[in-house]
């Protein structure tokens, strides 16, 4: 009879170890998808930043030709009342 006691001890300890082993696989298993979804976090939260980024410069660049628009279209203005008032103090315009 002990030797089957020790059979049934011997097979229950094994079952725990594979339990054991199963679980282990299941916690590495978690462990590793945790990281792939940190490290997919962090790319997306660069990716973010990066698009980010982009779309500031794209600002900054829109506001820079604006501006310089703005410059031009003033620039051509002031040519303008320059050579009007040249032509008035010339006498070549009548009013």
């Amino acid at each position: 009879m002990g030797a089957v006691k020790q059979k049934q001890i011997e097979e229950m300890e094994k079952e725990t170890n594979e339990e054991e082993a199963k679980q282990e696989k299941i916690w590495a298993e978690e462990d590793r998808l945790e990281e792939e979804a940190e490290a997919r976090s962090i790319e997306e939260a660069e990716s973010g930043e990066a698009e980010w980024e982009a779309e500031e410069e794209e600002r900054q660049i829109q506001a820079y030709i604006d501006k310089t628009e703005e410059q031009y279209i003033d620039d051509q203005i002031e040519k303008i009342f320059e050579r009007l008032e040249s032509k008035l103090e010339n006498g070549k315009w009548r009013t």
